[in-house]
């Protein structure tokens, strides 16, 4: 049994925790994410008609880690198109992400970006520490 005043040091102990971890794991950096205009199962029924169940799935896993990860949109933006200016890098990567653009015209991750989304993806939990739930 606890005393009085061990439980609020241990109520205090695990409040600070608690705060620690919703501020380490961005909690607070992306209340309203964005709506989605339109699902991703598109591009993925697009995947399964061309026969290539690797990329599929690479892309499924990517396209999932993203919608979770939009704070990440343009670090990850700025690492895939290096060469590019920051404005442009954004810009395109938001295309490729929603599918489109505001005229409407389509935009799609090519097979060798979502290859590199996926080694950020899989470098960005190593390095997290994270288990890979797919």
């Amino acid at each position: 049994m606890l005393t009085e005043n061990e439980k609020k040091k241990l109520v205090n102990k695990i409040k600070k925790l608690v705060r620690e971890s919703i501020a380490e794991n961005g909690y607070f950096e992306n209340l309203y994410p964005e709506k989605k205009e339109k699902s991703h199962d598109f591009d993925r029924d697009e995947d399964r008609e061309g026969g290539n169940k690797e990329i599929s799935s690479k892309k499924e896993s990517v396209l999932k880690w993203l919608d979770t990860a939009q704070e990440l949109h343009s670090v990850l933006s700025y690492e895939l198109w290096p060469d590019m200016d920051e404005d442009t890098a954004r810009s395109l990567f938001s295309k490729k992400y929603r599918g489109h653009d505001n005229d409407g015209n389509s935009y799609h991750f090519d097979d060798d970006e979502i290859n590199d989304l996926y080694n950020m993806r899989d470098d960005f939990i190593e390095r997290a520490g994270f288990k890979d739930n797919n």
